[in-house]
């Protein structure tokens, strides 16, 4: 045994003495990202209100999930538990390419990834998770009715089966709340009667402002909103807005808002505005009060509002002469 001992540490000695660096070739390349918007219709920044279009906004921040799977992806298996390789990375874009900042992320030399991601990184109120197998879940998600610092809430189908080779993480993000946009316009030409219209108030009564998002599978498309609660009204003018008398294009009227998706039959909307005729009469209508024509305001989707002003009933005369000319005397007049 002191012989076996001897001999191993000279060899170990000997071993120690000749080592030098072997390069071994490195197969992992760094995970990168694609950032866009789904093409149907905060960060450490929050960059507020919807984003539109395909183009994801460069200065926004995104989270990313991964999970690494190394023995492939087994959907029908119910024991599928991947491990966990990215847990709410906060995503941006740096020197052209989206990734972490804090530190870098690599492809796993064996197995494959799964990801999830959400927009924005930092989203106000609410907690967030992820799996492999059903994506995102929201508790405790809550919408702001300050329609200047709004978040446009957003995640993906589960990205599945990735490997280095597929080059950059294409995040494809879709809307998961709801986009209400008030528009306006004179119902015709009112300017030959009308001198000015102000859109003074446009109140939103008791819209939902809290609730949860899960999905039932990996697609945004099975995700769906519970327990709502927190009502709160939305005002969309800061001040009065001037309406065009003489054109009947609709214009915007102040911010979009973005809301939960929620039931809003009945929901009640307050308008106020002041028509001024020619000549100086005025009307001042406070709080005329109309109801939403939509059941229900589904993920995803942007609904129009176009407000027409009219005069109501246009002054139309009758006229007659009731009493016929009479008879006042007179008297003959004779010539010659």
């Amino acid at each position: 045994m002191k012989k076996i001992f001897a001999i191993a540490a000279v060899v170990a000695v000997a071993l120690t003495s000749c080592v030098n660096s072997v390069e071994v070739p490195d197969a992992q390349e760094e995970l990168t990202f694609q950032a866009v918007t789904y093409k149907s219709q905060a960060g450490r920044a929050p960059q507020w209100g919807p984003m539109t279009g395909a183009a994801y906004n460069t200065a926004e921040h995104f989270g990313a999930y991964a999970f690494h799977d190394t023995d492939f992806w087994s959907a029908t298996d119910a024991s599928y538990n991947p491990a966990t390789y990215m847990e709410k990375v906060d995503i941006s874009l740096v020197s052209g390419q989206w990734k972490n900042t804090a530190r870098s992320y690599h492809w796993p030399k064996t197995g494959q990834l799964s990801f999830v991601c959400y927009s924005p990184f930092g989203f106000g109120t609410g907690t967030v998770s992820a799996t492999a197998t059903k994506g995102v879940k929201i508790d405790g998600f809550t919408a702001t009715n300050n329609l200047a610092q709004q978040v446009d809430l957003m995640t993906m189908d589960v990205l599945k089966d990735q490997t280095k080779a597929g080059g950059e993480v294409e995040a494809a993000f879709k809307h998961i709340l709801s986009q209400i946009v008030f528009t306006v316009a004179p119902k015709e030409d009112l300017s030959a009667s009308v001198q000015t219209i102000s859109l003074d108030g446009l109140v939103l009564k008791a819209v939902d402002t809290k609730a949860n998002y899960a999905q039932t599978d990996e697609t945004v498309a099975t995700g769906a909103w519970s327990n709502h609660s927190e009502e709160l009204d939305y005002s969309f003018l800061a001040e009065a807005q001037d309406v065009s008398v003489s054109s009947t294009t609709a214009v915007n009227v102040g911010n979009a808002a973005i809301v939960i998706p929620q039931t809003c039959a009945g929901y009640k909307l307050l308008v106020s505005y002041t028509i001024t005729y020619h000549g100086g009469a005025k009307d001042v209508m406070k709080d005329v009060e109309v109801t939403i024509a939509t059941d229900e305001w589904e993920k995803g989707l942007k609904y129009v509002y176009n407000i027409q002003i009219g005069l109501g009933d246009e002054i139309i005369f009758s006229p007659s002469i009731p009493t016929d000319w009479e008879t006042g005397g007179g008297a003959d007049i004779s010539i010659g």
